[in-house]
């Protein structure tokens, strides 16, 4: 994520997920840096990813595939 500006804000331990928070300029250029990562832990597989940009706080959400499909 610091290869594109982004930096690593901190983390959340929940009853049954965990959240990071990555802060940067390109929420998609952070998701981007991140997908290889995502793909190379098994425990990554199905993760929800909420991406939040801009002033007005517009949120999508997203999965990150499973491994061979």
């Amino acid at each position: 994520v610091e290869s594109v500006g982004g930096e690593w804000r901190g983390s959340w331990n929940g009853p049954s997920e965990t959240a990071l928070y990555q802060f940067g300029p390109s929420a998609d250029a952070m998701l981007d840096a991140l997908l290889p990562v995502f793909d190379s832990f098994a425990i990554c597989q199905n993760a929800r990813v909420v991406i939040r940009q801009g002033a007005d706080g517009t949120t999508r959400t997203l999965r990150v595939p499973r491994r061979g499909t």
